[in-house]
């Protein structure tokens, strides 16, 4: 929108330039959105390796879990 006046012009901004705020500002909000895409594939690899494993790959190697696989359970 084109100010009638300068007046109108200054008054409402449009004749100003860029500021070190102004640029400091897009600076955070890049930052901002970088560190969310990375904080997004980090959760997606996570969960994609979790699901690659099952609970009986988990125990493994657990002496507690190994002697209950080799005990004998009565049958009813």
């Amino acid at each position: 929108m084109t100010p009638l006046s300068k007046e109108a012009g200054l008054r409402t901004g449009a004749n100003r330039r860029s500021t070190m705020s102004e640029f400091i500002t897009k600076t955070a909000a890049g930052i901002a959105a970088a560190a969310t895409l990375i904080g997004g594939l980090a959760i997606g690899a996570s969960s994609a390796q979790a699901a690659a494993t099952t609970s009986y790959d988990r125990t493994l190697g657990n002496a507690q879990f190994e002697a209950a696989r080799t005990q004998v359970w009565p049958r009813r």
